[in-house]
């Protein structure tokens, strides 16, 4: 029986967009590209996968980076979910292209398995997915892909413990969207508006 963590993480592209080291986004991405490998972020093409965890005191650091992205972009994305980490270190369930969207609706569908109810699919990448079967106590996590049609087993868990984990991850992505929301709505050059950010956090119905 593995214990898991549930983890919100969001993508920073650091690699790819960097701002003036002088500028809050600046220093935000240097400390990132620092401690990344130590850490264990996960990497994307473009940057890695940062824990909302490490970034609760860095409201201002983190609107100033998107910001700056934006401006780059000309568009304001963002893409991160919720990452399932074994006691071994394992980690599933996050791949690039994630959105907070679909981690919303994976971590209720998880929540609200029953014995009526006791499985639901969620895909992560193209043909990838992740299955999860309610046996009682128990919730086994299994790794899949469509087109090879050779599911694999990769956790077993204790039913409770994820779902508390994902309600924790649900709640902690809540009050980030919150605390980010004005900051980056504040910007009149990017005009990123309250609703596309509630989208861009998976809190649009």
């Amino acid at each position: 029986m593995n214990h898991v963590t549930v983890m919100a993480v969001i993508e920073l592209g650091v690699e790819t967009v960097t701002p003036p080291i002088n500028s809050l986004g600046g220093q935000l991405a240097a400390d990132i590209q620092r401690q990344a490998i130590t850490a264990n972020y996960i990497k994307t093409p473009d940057g890695w996968f940062v824990p909302l965890a490490a970034l609760m005191d860095r409201f201002e650091t983190v609107a100033d980076y998107f910001h700056y992205e934006t401006s780059y972009y000309n568009e304001f994305e963002v893409f991160g979910g919720f990452e399932i980490i074994a006691e071994d270190r394992r980690a599933i369930g996050i791949t690039v292209g994630s959105s907070f969207h679909e981690a919303m609706n994976v971590a209720e569908a998880v929540i609200n398995l029953h014995n009526k109810n006791k499985r639901c699919r969620a895909f992560i990448e193209n043909d990838q997915y992740l299955d999860f079967t309610l046996n009682e106590s128990t919730i086994r996590i299994t790794n899949g892909d469509i087109a090879k049609r050779i599911p694999q087993v990769e956790l077993e868990v204790l039913a409770e413990e994820l779902k508390q984990g994902m309600t924790d991850a649900q709640l902690q992505l809540q009050h980030f969207a919150s605390q980010i929301e004005p900051l980056l709505t504040r910007f009149s050059d990017t005009r990123i508006s309250s609703q596309l950010v509630r989208l861009m956090f998976g809190l649009a119905k």
